[in-house]
């Protein structure tokens, strides 16, 4: 039996530990508490490079076609959104198209990202991107992995309501995939890929989500004298893309807090589920190469 065939499907470099040697993060220097609790992890960027790009499970060409695939999909669902959109900034409104813009950009700049991976064979590109570039690439997956399970919670918590009691068979197609089919690419691609995640990333989906608190309020400034908004009883105190953003409700101050708790709860969650797919992935890799360790040696 040939070397090749005991680690088929996947190549030697997918087989790389999280705790392998070729992947040891560099001796950590004595920091104050308050900058771990906020560390960027730019040190790491170097050191992680070689997970951005595979799997425990799959081949990277196999990542590729996957990434590939969901950003076009996410493509399609994108001009789906946007051709219902009454005008086209109402569409850039919505927390949830804006979810969908990133996770595509996410999908087709990593598709891009691994397409070099797999010709190349190491993660030479993208170490030779400027520092800022690739830590902005790898914030766009903190982003991408924690906003689609805010959509699915807000959504169907709160919004789904009509949808439930007179939605018809379109009404329901198009709500499940515009509003659980992120969540659904996002866990495919969490349990796929092997990108890592630090519990001192927090603030960056945190102030993102904040941003996006601040720019509601500049659509409500925006687009409360149009036509459509103007003596419409569904938009008493002006447009909001979702009404429980509206300050002129008595309850406004309540949403508002429990929307930055999700914001900050989710983060967790999601690096939780990161931890627990590491362990596994790990066990896997330890388990796979040491099978094939016994098949050399033990013909």
């Amino acid at each position: 039996m040939s070397d090749q065939s005991l680690t088929s499907p996947m190549s030697d470099r997918n087989l790389v530990s999280p705790t392998s040697s070729t992947e040891t993060l560099p001796t950590q220097r004595k920091r104050s508490f308050l900058y771990r609790c906020i560390d960027p992890h730019i040190h790491d960027l170097n050191n992680c490079s070689e997970r951005l790009f595979t799997s425990a499970f799959v081949s990277s060409k196999v990542l590729l076609a996957w990434r590939t695939f969901a950003g076009l999909w996410g493509i399609m669902m994108i001009g789906f959104q946007a051709a219902k959109t009454r005008q086209a900034w109402v569409y850039f409104s919505y927390f949830t198209n804006l979810s969908w813009l990133g996770l595509t950009i996410y999908f087709l700049l990593f598709a891009f990202l691994s397409f070099r991976y797999v010709q190349t064979g190491t993660s030479k590109f993208f170490q030779n991107l400027p520092k800022p570039v690739r830590w902005l690439i790898w914030n766009i997956y903190v982003l991408a992995a924690v906003y689609p399970w805010i959509v699915v919670i807000i959504f169907w918590s709160l919004l789904s309501g009509e949808l439930v009691r007179n939605g018809d068979a379109m009404a329901w197609w198009t709500n499940i995939n515009v509003h659980l089919m992120d969540l659904v690419f996002m866990l495919i691609e969490l349990f796929l890929a092997r990108t890592p995640m630090f519990a001192s990333q927090w603030p960056i989906p945190i102030a993102v989500g904040l941003l996006y608190l601040a720019w509601a309020h500049v659509q409500n400034a925006a687009f409360s004298d149009e036509p459509w908004v103007v003596g419409n009883p569904a938009y008493p105190h002006g447009w909001y893309p979702y009404s429980f953003l509206d300050v002129e409700r008595s309850s406004a101050a309540m949403w508002y807090i429990i929307v930055i708790v999700l914001f900050i709860l989710m983060f967790f969650v999601v690096f939780g589920v990161h931890r627990f797919r590491d362990r596994v992935t790990r066990k896997r890799v330890e388990g796979r190469k040491e099978a094939a360790v016994a098949m050399t040696t033990y013909p």
